[in-house]
């Protein structure tokens, strides 16, 4: 190999080195202190979830080559990233059967479906196979508000409405639409009053744009705020929040609701990208009026997000 060559990948793995070791410094103060609390750093921190920095800390550990002291460090380092990230995100829960009380179950679907030209074919294909009773959708396609029919032909039973910010929502039960608006950064919400069994309950869909220069504070407690769940213990909060759940911004949320992954799902509880679990974006919250009896994933490649199935009981 020539002498500049060599000179210059040296050199290069020098910068990777003082770069990867800036960033898992960097990782260290966001993840285990300051998390999102400040404008400018949260835009870092959802730039630098735990599954990158167990990444770049296994680059790390990989480039350190014979250096015993820099390899042993790494090596401490991605330990220490990969056990929170799995002490964090990874939940093993068994389905639930229902209880043999007469109180009503429903299953709410929520999905990002990354826009799709045509009505969304996986879509249809998955109401049919599960029979939710509420469905929420973000980014719907750029003619989706073209497709209200398609998607009622395509679904018998199901009633489609249109929400301006490019959402959905499919009901096969009583639904009266009560409030929607524009969040932040042209993200939307739509309130809904849904009824299963005797007495209504609130539902949310929402979806919050992502932005690195502003904070995601204000749609995320404006959400939370149109679900009334001081009043509601079976409010319903679900959509793409661009927002991963160890936000400072869900402490309310959960001391009010319960995250239907964390309670239900099976698995990683990253939703986006791919299959990959890098960011979890896209949540359901329930009321704690709720009992949930299951959470599972939705993956497939015409979304790079996976949606949401949860089955719910009223709690005893």
């Amino acid at each position: 190999m020539a002498p500049k060559l060599q000179r210059a990948i040296a050199f290069l793995l020098r910068l990777i080195r003082i770069v990867g070791r800036l960033v898992i410094v960097l990782g260290i103060v966001l993840h285990f202190s300051v998390r999102d609390r400040y404008p400018i750093l949260d835009g870092l921190f959802y730039a630098l979830p735990l599954p990158v920095l167990t990444a770049v800390a296994g680059l790390l550990w990989l480039l350190a080559g014979k250096q015993d002291r820099a390899k042993k460090l790494a090596g401490v380092v991605l330990l220490i990233f990969w056990v929170t990230w799995m002490t964090r995100s990874w939940t093993w829960n068994s389905p639930k059967a229902s209880s043999t009380h007469s109180a009503p179950e429903i299953s709410i679907l929520y999905w990002n479906l990354s826009r799709p030209l045509q009505p969304h074919a996986k879509l249809i294909e998955t109401i049919r196979r599960f029979q939710p009773d509420f469905v929420g959708c973000g980014e719907s396609g750029p003619g989706y508000s073209r497709h209200k029919a398609d998607y009622e032909t395509a679904l018998p039973g199901y009633q489609c409405q249109i929400i301006p910010g490019g959402m959905i929502f499919l009901t096969r039960r009583a639904a009266e639409l009560k409030n929607r608006s524009i969040l932040e950064n042209q993200g939307a919400f739509a309130c809904f009053d849904l009824t299963a069994g005797s007495a209504p309950f609130r539902l949310v869909l929402t979806d919050i744009h992502s932005d690195p220069f502003k904070s995601r504070r204000n749609s995320i407690e404006k959400t939370l705020a149109q679900a009334q769940a001081d009043a509601d213990p079976r409010c319903i909060v679900m959509g793409d929040f661009n927002t991963p759940l160890e936000s400072v911004w869900f402490n309310p949320y959960r001391e009010k609701l319960q995250h239907a992954f964390t309670s239900g799902g099976r698995g990683l509880r990253e939703t986006w990208f791919f299959r990959l679990p890098i960011l979890c974006l896209d949540h359901v919250w329930v009321g704690k009026g709720w009992k949930v009896l299951d959470c599972q994933k939705i993956q497939h490649t015409s979304s790079d997000h996976d949606g949401l199935l949860v089955r719910l009981q009223v709690a005893d």
